[in-house]
């Protein structure tokens, strides 16, 4: 019997052994501060430690037509840092938006971004983060009435929403934005009751400046109503664990570590410069809006892409490095205006960095607006009609029929072409027997296949 052990990319990676190595020295440090993480918090971390590893669980794929057998790990499936698990939620919520929300219509992406002294507010309190989302976004809303209204829409005319929150910014501090894909246009019934569209045209560079300061205005005058105005300073317990953490990553400086207090090291090029704003952004006491980027009715690869970058996990494996002296590297995606092309981090910085980046419990990264809302009355004639039905491999006891859950093989197709199912020896479909958890039973079979060359045991199915 032949068997292949699959990998996933994530056990004994870079981070990995970051975290291996060094996440007891940041915990015993919390604990000598006095500081205690949140239990979800926890759970992240060990489960991330988990991700990929054997030892854990996997699931077991066989192939009847030549007996042939293959071992996939586990992943943890975390919200806050895992490149992994993060790029499979980038994948299927790309395919999800392309199959099941986005119409053939045109859309426009816009980028806001809040002042710094916002940042770790929002990030620790999921409440408040939901209420400044939604003033944001019933403000796009309205602008988009307002314009389709100046087009001769049917009144009532709403354009469709799908939000990301970013909690992150390319340097892994945290950085609250917003990423909203919003249809470049408007949908209402007519007088007829069918439902018609409106092109919105693109906005101007000055009306992006007005919209900017009407979401600041918007946003703070809900803020103050909830008692968090411009002049209140103690936000919440500054001897909070997650907060403290969470206040020195935005600040750019390490929360613990040899370099507690310190900023951030970066490695810089000369010449660097400032950069004027593109077209269609704006600025207003710190709020900022960018507008500048669209993808037509009909560019379907286009709108995929860009449903990609906003689903995008806050960090690629493959931008961090080790160096020989224990630090770690992290690669900018493109020089910032000061010349800045890396970053810096020890090992225990590094940590405090991504365990800040953990969302609340209980708070939905992504959400829909307008046509694209469970509520809307329009929703169901707007959203593409769903694909032909397919029977998904899923391993679970009560499969839902209208879950948005897709297997990561299928993902696998869509994103590179290639099929996850099919077996490496004579490329017929394979099947999933069972998934295997626990210790006991996990040892027991890796050992036998190890030494056995007959046909595998038959362990209990363990569905998740």
């Amino acid at each position: 019997m032949a068997t292949t052990v699959e990998g996933r990319g994530s056990a004994g990676d870079v981070l990995h052994r970051v975290f291996d190595g060094h996440l007891g020295s940041f915990l015993d440090e919390l604990e000598e501060r006095g500081g205690d993480l949140p239990a979800h918090v926890r759970r992240e971390l060990d489960a991330y430690r988990a991700c990929g590893d054997f030892s854990q669980g996997f699931g077991w794929l066989t192939c009847k037509g030549c007996d042939h057998h293959r071992l996939v790990p586990l992943s943890c499936s975390g919200r806050g840092f895992c490149p992994s698990c993060g790029g499979r939620r980038m994948a299927e919520l790309a395919e999800h938006w392309m199959e099941r929300v986005f119409p053939a219509a045109p859309v426009r992406q816009f980028v806001w971004t809040l002042p710094w002294g916002r940042h770790r507010l929002l990030a620790y309190r999921a409440d408040l983060c939901r209420g400044v989302r939604r003033e944001y976004l019933d403000e796009l809303k309205q602008w988009y009435a307002e314009q389709a209204g100046a087009q001769g829409a049917p009144a009532g005319s709403e354009t469709g929403l799908v939000t990301v929150v970013h909690r992150a910014g390319s340097a892994l501090q945290l950085n609250y934005h917003l990423h909203t894909l919003a249809i470049a246009g408007a949908y209402g019934r007519d007088e007829e009751g069918k439902v018609q569209f409106t092109r919105v045209p693109a906005p101007t560079t000055e009306e992006v400046e007005r919209l900017v300061v009407r979401v600041a205005v918007r946003v703070e005058r809900w803020l103050s109503s909830q008692g968090y105005g411009l002049e209140e300073e103690a936000y919440v317990d500054d001897a909070d664990t997650m907060l403290v953490l969470q206040e020195a990553s935005a600040a750019h400086r390490a929360a613990l570590g040899v370099r507690a207090g310190k900023k951030t090291r970066r490695m810089q090029m000369l010449g660097g410069r400032e950069f004027p704003l593109p077209p269609r952004c704006a600025s207003y006491e710190g709020y900022n809006l960018h507008a500048n980027v669209v993808v037509g009715a009909h560019d379907r690869e286009a709108l995929r892409r860009l449903c990609r970058y906003i689903a995008r996990p806050p960090l690629a494996k493959s931008r961090l490095e080790e160096r020989g002296d224990g630090a770690l590297v992290l690669r900018m995606k493109r020089p910032w205006s000061d010349g800045t092309t890396s970053i810096v981090f020890d090992p225990v910085e590094l940590i405090g960095k991504l365990v800040a980046l953990i969302p609340p419990r209980h708070f939905n990264l992504t959400s829909y607006a307008g046509v694209f809302a469970s509520r809307s009355a329009l929703r169901a004639d707007v959203v593409p009609a769903p694909p032909p039905e397919e029977v998904f491999k899923k391993v679970c006891e009560h499969p839902s029929s209208s879950s948005r859950w897709v297997p990561w093989a299928t993902l696998l197709k869509h994103v590179f072409g290639l099929d996850a199912w099919a077996c490496p020896r004579c490329g017929e479909q394979m099947e999933l027997s069972c998934i295997l958890r626990g210790p006991r039973i996990i040892n027991k079979v890796l050992h036998d296949l190890s030494k056995s060359s007959r046909g595998p045991p038959q362990p209990p199915a363990v569905f998740t």
